[in-house]
């Protein structure tokens, strides 16, 4: 749990550390973050099951972000890793 600005909280981490970050599982979080444009890289891990209904992936208010497929990996049968990186950071 952070207190305060998680939105500031990581941006400041991501100054301070050298190593990756990972939000596991929280949409409202990763919604703020994305955002803020904190997201170097999105891993997706997709199983195919259909529910018809639930909440949006990155939770309901986030903003269009064109992304760009960097790697798809199956790592066991009917999974797969999908890593996306924001298209306008692609190449830097």
């Amino acid at each position: 749990m952070v207190a305060g600005d998680p939105v500031r909280f990581v941006a400041e981490l991501k100054r301070q550390v050298e190593r990756n970050i990972l939000i596991f599982g929280s949409a409202e979080l990763s919604m703020q973050l994305m955002n803020a444009n904190l997201f170097d890289e999105y891993r997706l891990g997709l199983t195919p099951v259909v529910l018809g209904r639930g909440t949006p992936l990155f939770g309901r208010g986030a903003k269009q972000k064109e992304l760009t497929l960097i790697e798809a990996r199956e790592i066991a049968p009917s999974l797969l890793l999908l890593r996306y990186a924001p298209t306008d950071a692609v190449g830097r």
